[in-house]
């Protein structure tokens, strides 16, 4: 629960909350419209890296199996603070692409190359 209360920190956060494996990040954004895209943005960067969340209008909601050991819950919110990370880098103004290129799903500039999982692209 400390790891996705400190999800917190990232400007496009509106609220990170959970109980037991169930976790949904909340986004945030200046307009309704950028708002609506960031919990497909969330989901698209998590995938790219190798983790899959559901995304929900503004939230990207997760719940891992019940069997996943405490190196797995680390390695997951590893890959979701890259892709916050990456999502806030991208949204230069809270859901608009730095390139200008952002729409409603997802932002191009979120993928990685390569395969979808850690270091491997």
């Amino acid at each position: 629960q400390s790891r996705l209360a400190a999800l917190a920190k990232y400007d496009i956060v509106g609220d990170a909350r959970g109980m037991g494996l169930l976790g949904c990040i909340e986004g945030k954004a200046e307009s309704l419209e950028a708002e609506r895209t960031l919990g497909a943005k969330i989901d698209a960067a998590c995938e790219a890296r190798g983790l899959i969340v559901r995304p929900n209008i503004n939230m990207a909601v997760f719940s891992p199996p019940l069997i996943i050991t405490r190196e797995q819950i680390d390695e997951m919110f590893d890959i979701i603070e890259d892709a916050l990370q990456a999502v806030e880098a991208v949204c230069a103004v809270f859901g608009r692409c730095s390139r200008g290129r952002c729409g409603l799903f997802p932002c191009v500039p979120l993928h990685r190359h390569g395969p979808a999982r850690r270091g491997g692209g």
